[in-house]
């Protein structure tokens, strides 16, 4: 967080908490324009273009302003939420390889585990998995459906080891 203390480490004054919310809600306000309606963000307000990388980092930036209790649009975390699962059960929305080619199955891999340790930080990643069978074949390589899965479950606020402490 960018409280007091960072501030001056950084060489910078201290913000009243009045400047600091209206800065923060501008900053909302602005990624809000960027939402599109299927969920992601795009990079300027109204364009065609979709960049689904930015929905984990943005939906974990709304988690952690709504956790410090400041106003969000309404639907604008649950529509990014909703947008995660679905690339998650789909196995990810990401065609990196018009781009990105060889490194295509690295950036599906780091956008699948984002989307997944941000769907635990709300616990719904578990509850997506109970509800429904479709996780278990939505990506075809298993042992990398299991990788990204694994980090979010283990973050996972009700998580409990699979071994007692010490076996």
């Amino acid at each position: 967080t960018l409280d007091d203390a960072a501030l001056q480490k950084l060489g910078m004054a201290p913000i009243d908490a009045k400047t600091r919310a209206d800065a923060i809600s501008v900053g909302i306000g602005r990624l809000a324009s960027m939402q599109t309606s299927n969920g992601h963000f795009n990079y300027w307000p109204g364009a065609d273009y979709v960049e689904p990388i930015f929905t984990p980092f943005i939906a974990e930036l709304l988690l952690d302003a709504q956790a410090a209790s400041h106003p969000l649009p309404p639907q604008m975390l649950q529509l990014a939420l909703e947008r995660l699962k679905s690339d998650l059960l789909s196995g990810g929305a990401l065609n990196y390889d018009r781009v990105f080619l060889d490194n295509s199955d690295h950036l599906r891999f780091a956008y699948n585990a984002h989307a997944a340790i941000v769907l635990s930080r709300v616990k719904q990643l578990l509850q997506q998995c109970e509800e429904s069978k479709a996780i278990k074949h939505s990506v075809t390589k298993g042992a990398l459906r299991e990788a990204y899965i694994f980090p979010a479950l283990v973050l996972h606020p009700d998580h409990q080891p699979p071994f007692p402490a010490g076996s």
